[in-house]
């Protein structure tokens, strides 16, 4: 079994292998994939700013999932702004996660619908690369890295 960082860093570097990787995937295993993905990156941007700097990143979100170019990178801003709402995080009420989780939820159902599940994934890291121009550096991948560990050691 390949270490789960390697792979990361594999799949980061070789978009194809990624691309095939995850075609082999079945629903289950893209949606907790996506999921993942979502924690992970949502993890790492609130470390790196204030509470004022994720209201400016959350209105950014709103940007993408409203006039973004590529339907894809439209729907990553709506499954991102709906995981933001049902994370369990300071500020955060029962009735905003289960508005969050419910948005969530119908997002997926969107994106299974239309047959862009496996594109919308992709977009994901995407998104937040563009947001946040940090993480394509050596340091924030090696941070994506150290926060995947972590967050894996956390489910454990």
């Amino acid at each position: 079994m390949i270490d789960p960082t390697a792979a990361l860093d594999f799949a980061t570097k070789h978009h194809v292998v990624a691309q095939r990787i995850l075609r082999d995937c079945d629903d289950a295993d893209l949606s907790q994939l996506a999921f993942d993905l979502l924690n992970l990156y949502a993890v790492v941007a609130k470390r790196l700013h204030s509470e004022i700097g994720w209201v400016t990143i959350v209105s950014a979100l709103h940007d993408v999932r409203e006039y973004a170019n590529d339907p894809n990178d439209r729907h990553a801003g709506a499954l991102i702004l709906a995981h933001s709402m049902a994370a369990d995080a300071r500020g955060v009420d029962a009735d905003l996660r289960e508005i969050g989780m419910e948005e969530l939820a119908k997002r997926f159902t969107v994106i299974n619908a239309t047959d862009r599940t496996l594109a919308t994934i992709t977009a994901i890291p995407i998104v937040w690369q563009r947001l946040l121009p940090v993480l394509t550096t050596p340091a924030g991948i090696d941070l994506l890295e150290r926060f995947s560990i972590e967050l894996q050691r956390d489910e454990s």
